[in-house]
């Protein structure tokens, strides 16, 4: 089946990590695009391919942010972005780890609910990030998966825990490697 969508990890994988303890990005100010993301998602949109963001953002659950300052983070990325590379939908999880959720990586709860509200199948889809529990996630719904060494990717590729799958040094080349 043809590629229809790309679910990117959105901190580390999209965007630099934040300034905050933790890495979060709790300001709009405080978003910077990764070099080259929006020509890679510009590229995929050319293609017909969706880009979607599912984020793991327990800076909500933890009081850091609240969720209209999250919506005014993903405004920001859209405008960084511009029209042409625009994420189709932002799905993230705002709870702490005690809270126990489905949607928490490495749950696969966020991936679910976003391939159902999208009606995409398994093999209509790829997912992309930079953490053992994107990987984890995207694996638990047997979704092809691949990490870029920016954010944690390059300490996980050298850790003991790291899985026998795709790294790549860009998001371009990642992309590539499914199209």
């Amino acid at each position: 089946m043809a590629l229809k969508a790309i679910i990117f990890d959105r901190d580390g994988t999209l965007n630099e990590e934040g300034p905050t303890e933790g890495g979060y990005v709790t300001r709009p100010g405080d978003l910077v695009l990764i070099d080259g993301v929006a020509d890679v998602l510009r590229d995929l949109r050319g293609r017909g391919i969706k880009p979607f963001v599912y984020t793991q953002q327990s800076c909500v659950g933890k009081g850091l942010l609240d969720e209209q300052g999250l919506a005014a983070i993903h405004a920001r990325m859209q405008d960084l972005l511009g029209k042409d590379a625009r994420i189709e939908a932002f799905y993230y999880c705002p709870h702490v780890a005690a809270d126990r959720c489905m949607c928490r990586k490495p749950m696969p709860g966020m991936l679910f609910r976003l391939m159902t509200d999208h009606k995409l199948r398994g093999d209509e889809v790829v997912v992309i990030g930079d953490s053992l529990r994107d990987g984890q996630a995207a694996h638990a719904l047997g979704l092809r998966f691949a990490y870029v060494r920016t954010g944690k990717g390059k300490v996980l590729e050298q850790s003991a825990e790291a899985p026998d799958v795709p790294f790549y040094d860009t998001l371009a080349e990642a992309v590539k490697s499914f199209l």
